[in-house]
């Protein structure tokens, strides 16, 4: 009956009241399954709001699945180690033998705790905490802290989250017992946001103001949920802010290095501190774990029972925009890292003030566009490059190419550089010519003086013709950007007037209005160019480079392998269309090929057969420490070679029976596991010295290792079941890159072999690290 009934009112209902009822019940479902303001869970407010109460906690930690006494357990395990290691390495070395130290786990610490969000006026506040000296300074006076923290928050336009955020953080600090210094870091200028280069000018700034032995940098919207969660350093960089209630303590922000971060001054600068160049949301957190990997440091992350926060929910900055290029973060840039960071970092101070709660700064990171004096306009000729990069990013990009003196930047997307600027600026609407302020790069009028004209045409040995280049300083410039060019012919009386030339001849063909230039520098005989290498018949497999289209001499495949880093030699095969074929190794004996030559390098061709004269041949095969295999390789000194020029390279294997037989190692091993056809080479000069021996190994290997209570979590190699600790200590011998190992005994007796051990370890029962001696 009542089925019949609803079916009768919905046919009867109008459209518009169905709409109406069909978003009230769907809001109605979203409210029920919706996380209540600043993420913290339904199910625990109202517990949250009482005071720091085990009820309050157990509920707190409530997605753990744990109970109270469990979480209690593991906290009371985290600060007892805690506590051992803080007085082991204290790091505040002002202090004198007659110091009283403060306690590393100072007893008024209440524990986990809900962040009060109230927005209270500045004079409040600062009524509230009139025990900070000016400039958010504070120190205990009952006892010395062991370290002095520069607290650097970047910041723009979250006045409300600044107050929530201190009215939070100090008590914190203090609890703690901590001398520290709380900095605020605003940008002016540029519009887009530059968190990054804002904690690099804190970490400046702070120096000069505080001798800190921990900076922490700390976003304004995160805010600590529990005052045991310690605001120190330690011998690696600390991820504080690792477990959030947003992410649900865990899964996004735990493998990033964000929100919270704590170094110390050598880690900081060790790493280089942050990239200059993530103007706009996202890219600087990843970057700067893959920092930290670079420099061979480790992450430390305080146990999830004490290290939580609460983020503060906010709307998205129309002027902090998605960065487009924070994909570049996710790669590994060694050689980005040395140059762009904390060494580099140029800025701007507009205003310093010491107010009452903290240090705030008012600076404007200067980007490589202020080294540019900007033109209205456009120019046409002499593009080097084309690159889709914002403004920051194309002048840098000018600025590490050794010819570039100019670009032109369009739409806000397009990047072109210049060779040149061009002397009258075509008007533009959307593009806008920056010169360089520097004297960088070739002058226009001197480039011609590198060059002997002849008139006529010098016909054959074209690299190709040049569209659009209308001067011959152009086609000069176009000709010194070519390995292959050793002159060029400029036809006056055509459309199409520049073409390059990889070979110059002796007699000129008359021809109206063209004019042969030959480069001074270039044009060398042909017995010049190749008297640098050693020609034998035939050909070597493996080791190239790779194959130069459009090369058609010996001559120019020579000069293009004179400039290329790492060239040992190449191949000429005149019969293919693909001619030059370049090598980064040679070979001892070439392969029979009709009309085939083999060039080796002589100055580096010498060497091949005292390369392996450097390494340590053992049979065998070294598990692990791979950098990557290289194919084509058919002998092992070509391999030595190829280990020579990769900076990670410690070694490599060689595996005679295998279609890949190259194996770059980044760490040896005591013992190679049998295996007749392969080979362990390792370099004397980089491993021998660390390298442990089989003989070292003795029935007692445990005794090579310091034990701790504890687990180092994470840098995992493998894990596997043994019948003693001795076993795992073996294990641990025996495997490369292997430096510590965790003993579990529950039911049977585990080991997990570590690539990395840890300052501190994670209190569970039943498991001891292990660390190397």
């Amino acid at each position: 009956m009542s089925v019949a009934l609803c079916k009768r009112c919905l046919r009867r209902a109008p459209r518009r009241v169905l709409i109406i009822l069909f978003f009230c019940v769907l809001s109605l479902l979203l409210s029920w399954t919706r996380e209540p303001a600043f993420g913290v869970d339904k199910d625990t407010v109202p517990l949250l709001e009482t005071s720091h109460n085990r009820s309050s906690r157990s509920m707190y930690y409530a997605k753990l699945s744990i109970n109270d006494t469990e979480i209690e357990r593991k906290v009371s395990l985290f600060l007892q180690s805690y506590d051992e290691n803080c007085r082991n390495k204290t790091t505040n070395l002002a202090h004198s033998n007659s110091d009283i130290l403060c306690s590393c786990v100072p007893p008024g610490l209440g524990g986990s705790f809900v962040p009060d969000t109230t927005v209270w006026p500045w004079a409040t506040l600062a009524d509230r905490h009139r025990e900070l000296a000016v400039g958010g300074r504070w120190r205990p006076g009952a006892c010395t802290a062991r370290q002095r923290i520069a607290i650097v928050i970047p910041f723009r336009d979250r006045d409300e989250h600044l107050r929530i955020l201190l009215q939070n953080l100090h008590p914190v600090l203090q609890r703690q017992q901590l001398e520290y210094q709380v900095f605020v870091v605003e940008q002016a200028f540029p519009h887009i946001f530059n968190k990054a280069a804002l904690m690099n000018i804190g970490f400046h700034e702070a120096k000069k103001s505080i001798p800190f032995d921990c900076i922490v940098f700390h976003d304004v919207d995160m805010l600590p949920a529990d005052d045991r969660q310690p605001y120190t350093c330690f011998q690696s960089p600390v991820h504080l802010g690792a477990y959030v209630d947003k992410y649900k303590y865990g899964g996004l922000y735990v493998p990033m290095f964000g929100g919270v971060a704590a170094f110390t001054k050598q880690q900081f600068e060790d790493v280089n501190g942050f990239s200059n160049s993530f103007f706009g949301w996202g890219g600087e957190d990843d970057d700067m774990r893959l920092r930290i990997a670079s420099a061979r440091l480790n992450i430390y992350r305080h146990p999830v029972e004490v290290s939580r926060y609460r983020m503060l929910q906010h709307r998205r900055d129309h002027r902090n925009p998605t960065n487009p290029f924070r994909g570049v973060a996710y790669r590994y840039r060694p050689t980005v890292y040395a140059r762009n960071g904390v060494n580099s970092i140029k800025y701007k101070t507009h205003a310093y003030e010491e107010k009452p709660l903290y240090t705030w700064l008012l600076v404007e990171p200067v980007s490589s566009v202020s080294n540019y004096t900007l033109h209205t306009g456009t120019c046409k000729e002499a593009t080097m490059a084309t690159l889709r990069v914002p403004i920051h990013k194309c002048a840098e990009a000018c600025d590490a190419h050794a010819r570039c003196t100019a670009f032109v930047f369009d739409n806000g997307i397009w990047c072109f550089l210049k060779r040149w600027p061009c002397p009258d600026p075509l008007p533009s609407p959307s593009q806008r010519l920056y010169v360089s302020k520097t004297n960088k790069g070739r002058q226009d009028t001197n480039v011609l003086s590198k060059y002997r004209r002849r008139l006529g045409d010098c016909v054959g040995g074209d690299i190709g013709a040049n569209v659009g280049v209308n001067t011959a300083t152009a086609c000069a410039h176009r000709c010194d950007d070519d390995v292959r060019c050793v002159g060029f012919v400029f036809a006056a009386t055509l459309s199409t007037k520049c073409y390059l030339k990889m070979a110059s001849c002796a007699v000129m063909a008359p021809k109206d209005g063209a004019t042969m230039y030959d480069s001074i520098n270039q044009t060398q005989s042909h017995f010049d160019v190749l008297s640098g290498y050693r020609r034998r018949p035939g050909d070597c497999g493996g080791g190239d480079i790779g194959s130069v289209p459009g090369v058609e001499t010996e001559t120019a495949c020579a000069r293009i392998c004179d400039h290329f880093v790492g060239c040992d030699g190449f191949v000429f095969v005149p019969s293919q269309i693909t001619k030059c074929y370049l090598k980064k190794a040679s070979c001892a004996k070439t392969r029979p090929r009709e009309g085939t030559k083999m060039y080796d390098r002589i100055s580096r061709s010498r060497q091949h057969t005292d390369v392996l004269s450097k390494y340590r041949r053992r049979l065998g095969d070294c598990i692990g420490g791979d950098i990557g295999s290289v194919s084509d390789v058919n002998n092992a000194e070509s391999c030595a070679h190829i280990c020579e020029n990769v900076a990670e390279c410690v070694g490599f294997m060689f595996v005679t029976s295998s279609a890949t037989k190259c194996y770059l190692k980044m760490a040896s091993c005591a013992v190679p596991l049998p295996r007749d056809d392969a080979m362990m080479y390792d370099n004397i000069n980089t491993v021998d010295n660390d390298l442990p021996r089989a003989s070292d190994t003795t029935e007692d290997s445990v005794s090579r290792y310091r034990s701790r209570p504890g687990d180092c979590p994470g840098d995992d190699i493998k894990g596997s079941e043994v019948s003693d600790i001795n076993e795992c200590a073996k294990l641990c011998d025996h495997t490369p890159n292997c430096v510590a190992f965790s003993y579990i005994v529950v039911q049977s007796d585990y080991c997990w072999l570590k690539k990395a051990s840890c300052n501190m370890t994670a209190p569970i029962l039943g498991v001891t690290t292990f660390d190397h001696l």
